[in-house]
């Protein structure tokens, strides 16, 4: 009952200086540790709304990871020019924008105590309203080296938005991977699937 109501209210805290980070990361090690206690083993770091690449939380995560030995973690930069056929609102473009320049900053943290991240990061701009054309622009676009797609498939997007009401396109992300077309497209594009844990 004391977390902030969404991501927003917590960034507008954060920003003000009204978070105190021993609290922060007292949480994130509680996270970590109990996650470690249920037996699931743990490929890569990542968090809610990509709050962990925030300066100053970043450097919490880093440091948590390291103790944890956890050496993978999600990198949201996508390229700054990339739009993939996506018509985003403003809002969204410079959201995205802020979003990336944070990535860059913890890249290099990241860099230097050597974790390993994808190289290149898509569906940020896109996201919650991926579909087989938008895959299918970023599948024949992908650069050499490991990209990873953020996507948000879902089956039943009745159920889903009365729990998240963030008016994403569950069914048409999952149809989008599933798509015969994409599929053609990953195996002429010479594509090969990973996860984190294959990086």
């Amino acid at each position: 009952g004391y977390f902030f109501p969404d991501h927003i209210a917590f960034i507008r805290q954060f920003a003000a200086g009204r978070i105190r980070l021993a609290e922060l990361r007292a949480e994130c090690e509680a996270q970590i540790s109990r996650v470690e206690q249920l037996g699931v083993t743990i490929s890569h770091l990542d968090s809610h709304q990509h709050l962990h690449v925030l300066p100053g939380i970043a450097d919490i995560v880093l440091d948590l990871c390291s103790a944890f030995g956890i050496k993978k973690i999600r990198m949201p930069q996508e390229g700054w020019f990339w739009r993939g056929g996506f018509n985003s609102t403003a809002a969204r473009l410079i959201g995205r924008e802020g979003l990336s320049f944070c990535s860059a900053l913890a890249k290099m943290k990241a860099r230097q105590a050597h974790f390993v991240y994808p190289q290149h990061f898509f569906g940020m701009l896109a996201g919650g309203n991926l579909n087989e054309f938008l895959v299918g622009e970023i599948i024949r676009n992908l650069p050499d080296g490991v990209s990873e797609i953020m996507t948000h498939p879902g089956m039943d997007a009745e159920s889903l938005e009365k729990t998240f009401s963030w008016q994403y396109h569950w069914e048409d992300e999952l149809q989008a991977f599933l798509s015969e077309k994409n599929k053609c497209l990953l195996e002429q594009q010479k594509v090969t699937l990973i996860n984190f844990g294959g990086l």
